[in-house]
């Protein structure tokens, strides 16, 4: 089990992802979208989390026509953190994404930061296409919805 999100991406082009951890349990963090998953996994205070591969970032590659990348938290704790309202970042063509969760009772919202970014286009689009919605999957079953 983890508590999932979901982001709208862009249509084709590339998704960075990253992740730190600020906690004593094991932190899971899981990236997927149409075209790929990565694992990124971690304990410590500080610590930048790691792929199996040991990548601290990847490129994820999106190939569909826009979507959604989905965020699947967990914690070795607490199969269920509580995820933060992601915050959005946003420079030119640039747009950025730093979501948190909290596993614990001590509500410093910092177990786990995701963060990730991508190019949106030319720096004069005015529409708010990519504008974060934030969408809980609260239990296993109803993940798949978010998946």
């Amino acid at each position: 089990m983890a508590t999932t999100i979901k982001v709208p991406i862009p249509a084709s082009g590339i998704i960075y992802l990253t992740a730190n951890c600020h906690a004593a349990w094991e932190q899971t963090l899981v990236y997927s979208s149409d075209d790929a998953s990565y694992t990124f996994s971690g304990h410590g205070e500080g610590v930048t989390m790691k792929t199996a591969e040991g990548e601290t970032l990847v490129e994820m590659n999106n190939q569909k026509s826009g979507g959604y990348l989905s965020l699947s938290f967990s914690s070795s704790g607490n199969p269920n953190p509580r995820v933060q309202t992601p915050i959005e970042h946003k420079s030119g063509t640039m747009m950025q994404y730093t979501v948190t969760s909290e596993d614990d009772v001590d509500n410093d919202n910092n177990d786990t930061y995701a963060m990730f970014w991508f190019n949106i286009g030319t720096p004069q689009r005015k529409d708010r296409s990519h504008k974060i919605s934030f969408e809980p999957c609260a239990t296993e079953a109803s993940q798949e919805q978010c998946l």
